[in-house]
């Protein structure tokens, strides 16, 4: 049987204790836990030390004193990562997700005048037993503050999705590479249903899809790289315009698609200069939505023009369109509304301006920031992209929106840069 209370909802709500217990028709507790920092980090740390627990199920996160601040897997599964880092001024980032496999977030350029908030996912089969943790092996700071710029999520994706037939993928470089068009993977980590061939990822069941790519970057160099449907064109770009930064980088952007039997998706490799070494940066990913409980409850909306704000911040951002919403996103009043309670992932990707500075909030209703993306760096001679994410576990009639800060100047076009998305992963009850 399968327990959670959810403390914050009790307080924001002022309901009993009884009344927040949820009971979860299951055999055993999955896992599924987010955490940030909401101080500076100093220097080196092998683990990150992660105070502020968002959502921590099953009991997984261990912040005991003899283990600290790592996550305890008990049963083999496949797990999703995502890493989130506060990057300051003039500062190198190495942060590591050290599992089966390893993943980091690669920052060598310290040309940057201020925050920069960098991100990346990460999809793996992680076996029981093993203890993941995170590390920042540079001896520079990383910046968070109350947007939880510098965090980590962790979920067993294979026991929130349906038994049946589950198709899920996990693919990556331990190479650079500079030849354009469909950018190969030779580094399958995950591929439950067979899909997966050198390039292209075939879609042999129709539904909802997420999909997740990471790029890294070389020094001084660009990077244009697609999520592509053949049926559906362009869903996704990473776009890092600038040529200012003179160490390595890395980009992430997220999107889901509602894509037929037949259809393949891959990615475009348009100009640049990729850069993936062993701890592979340069990753792409994805699953079919199927909820092993409940209905779907998702959306992925994005902008297809930039957005200048002045003085005063814009709330809400306004995204013009879609490529899943199952009723959840209004194009009226440009908001979320939450019409199951439950957990949720959530994700927002931006585009950034040339020498530009911008501030984005995922907010839950009017007062509550869940988290932020900071870009105070001004020293980016183009576009850039720039991303967060987080699980949160969300009532019936709760609203979600994107604020943007003032003088904050967002960059999109038509292959979708900016994109905000979500999905249920497991129904509450109402």
């Amino acid at each position: 049987v399968w327990f959670h209370t959810s403390n914050s909802d009790i307080n924001r709500h002022n309901k009993s204790l009884v009344l927040q217990t949820v009971l979860f028709l299951s055999l055993a507790l999955p896992t599924a836990v987010s955490v940030a920092r909401t101080t500076n980090i100093s220097g080196a740390a092998d683990p990150l030390n992660f105070l502020d627990v968002v959502v921590n199920i099953g009991d997984g996160w261990n912040r005991s004193v003899k283990i600290n601040n790592t996550l305890d897997v008990e049963e083999t599964s496949i797990y999703f990562f995502h890493l989130n880092a506060g990057a300051m001024s003039g500062c190198e980032v190495n942060m590591n997700i050290r599992g089966s496999y390893n993943a980091d977030i690669l920052r060598t350029s310290t040309s940057h005048t201020g925050i920069d908030t960098l991100s990346r996912d990460f999809i793996q089969t992680v076996n029981a037993g093993l203890t993941i943790k995170v590390t920042n092996e540079y001896l520079s700071n990383l910046f968070s503050d109350s947007g939880r710029q510098t965090s980590f999520t962790a979920f067993d994706l294979q026991t929130f999705l349906s038994s049946s037939n589950q198709k899920i993928f996990s693919v990556a470089r331990q190479t650079g590479y500079t030849t354009y068009g469909e950018l190969p993977f030779d580094d399958v980590l995950v591929d439950t249903g067979g899909d997966w061939t050198g390039s292209r990822y075939t879609i042999t069941k129709a539904g909802l899809y997420f999909f997740t790519l990471s790029c890294g970057v070389t020094a001084t160099n660009s990077i244009r790289a697609q999520v592509v449907s053949a049926t559906n064109g362009v869903l996704a770009e990473i776009w890092r315009g600038s040529t200012s930064n003179n160490g390595e980088d890395t980009l992430n952007n997220v999107v889901m698609a509602d894509l037929v039997e037949g259809d393949y998706v891959y990615i475009n490799y348009i100009s640049g200069e990729l850069y993936s070494d062993g701890d592979r940066q340069t990753s792409f990913a994805g699953f079919q939505y199927t909820p092993v409980e409940g209905n779907q409850h998702a959306w992925s909306v994005f902008r297809t023009s930039s957005y200048d704000v002045g003085v005063d911040p814009v709330d809400p951002l306004p995204f013009n369109g879609s490529s899943v919403n199952t009723d959840l996103y209004s194009f009226d009043d440009h908001q979320v509304h939450i019409t199951q309670s439950g957990l949720y992932y959530v994700s927002l990707n931006v585009g950034v301006k040339a020498s530009s500075t911008l501030e984005a909030y995922i907010s839950r209703g009017t007062s509550r920031t869940e988290a932020q993306i900071s870009r105070s760096s001004t020293v980016h001679n183009g576009e850039e992209s720039m991303g967060q994410g987080l699980l949160l576990e969300l009532s019936a009639g709760d609203v979600l929106k994107i604020i943007l800060g003032s003088e904050s100047q967002l960059f999109s076009d038509k292959d979708k840069q900016t994109i905000f998305s979500g999905l249920l992963l497991y129904p509450y009850p109402n």
